[in-house]
């Protein structure tokens, strides 16, 4: 396939958009499109090529990748996916992806959206109106509508819950973590990781509790909790239990209360606590980079 020529059928000036510029290390091009927004300068850039093992492959037809992103255009002429002026909108124009949808047949020189021949410049108006698609308030109403469970309520849910559970494992254990949700996956498996998570001086104190070393943070937010539950119990609740008297009218059968449940408290809960915080922000990053069929 020559490269040239199959830009050339776009006729991309035509529609608005910049001079397109070939990959020097793929079959495709890239071209771009200037937009105000909020008073700030905005910039789409389009992307069109092909994947290396179908431009090998024997089919004659070949999908079209196709991806759209929506960056802020700086002072210094640099481009930033991550606005820093203005926090992104949900009915701004949207970043696309197309992997499947599009093709080029090589030998006819035909272009398709499936199984339907389509021209160059409609895949252009398509995209087009697909990228901004949010910014119509009639046609792009169930797309902000999804836009703004995924993008905001379910990443909001998640993000919060990563940070109350972060300040819940500081009160269970004196574990401070200073660590962003939007690193917490990326540099879990590095060194760098072990340093955003520090202990209070408290925490690494030991106290013996009938022989077991435990951290003095962890013995004291134990007897609160139990103090906390027992007023709760004694003062409002005034339920009489034979077998809750049992146990801590009886020594021994207190300390094995105490010591396998301290244990759990010290050990495991914190461990869970910490699980779930990964989880959380797992969550969070696939909500916040979830792909939305438009």
């Amino acid at each position: 396939m020559d490269k040239q020529k199959f830009i050339d059928k776009f006729s991309l000036q035509e529609h608005g958009l910049s001079i397109p510029v070939a990959f020097s290390d793929a079959f495709g091009f890239s071209t771009s499109k200037e937009r105000q927004q909020n008073g700030l300068t905005f910039v789409s850039i389009y992307k069109f090529y092909f994947k290396e093992e179908d431009l090998k492959n024997d089919k004659t037809k070949k999908p079209i990748i196709i991806s759209v992103s929506y960056a802020e255009k700086l002072k210094d002429e640099t481009l930033r996916l991550s606005p820093t002026s203005i926090k992104r909108r949900i009915n701004w124009p949207i970043d696309l992806l197309s992997t499947d949808e599009f093709f080029y047949d090589h030998k006819s020189e035909k272009f398709y959206f499936k199984d339907k021949e389509i021209t160059p410049e409609d895949i252009v108006k398509k995209i087009e109106f697909l990228h901004t698609k949010p910014t119509k308030l009639l046609q792009g109403s169930i797309l902000i509508v999804k836009l703004f469970f995924w993008g905001v309520l379910v990443t909001n849910l998640f993000k919060s819950l990563y940070y109350l559970l972060i300040k819940i494992l500081y009160i269970i254990a004196g574990t401070k973590t200073e660590r962003s949700i939007w690193l917490v996956n990326i540099i879990r498996d590095r060194p760098e990781a072990d340093k955003k998570v520090t202990k209070e001086s408290f925490a690494e104190d030991k106290i013996n509790i009938f022989g077991y070393q435990a951290s003095a943070w962890s013995v004291v937010v134990y007897a609160i909790l139990h103090l906390g539950v027992y007023s709760l119990w004694y003062f409002y609740l005034d339920i009489e239990s034979d077998f809750v008297q049992s146990i801590f009218s009886n020594g021994f059968l207190t300390i094995m209360y105490v010591i396998p449940s301290l244990v759990f408290f010290e050990r495991l809960v914190p461990k869970l606590i910490e699980f779930f915080i990964r989880k959380s922000g797992l969550y969070f990053h696939n909500t916040s980079f979830k792909q939305i069929k438009i």
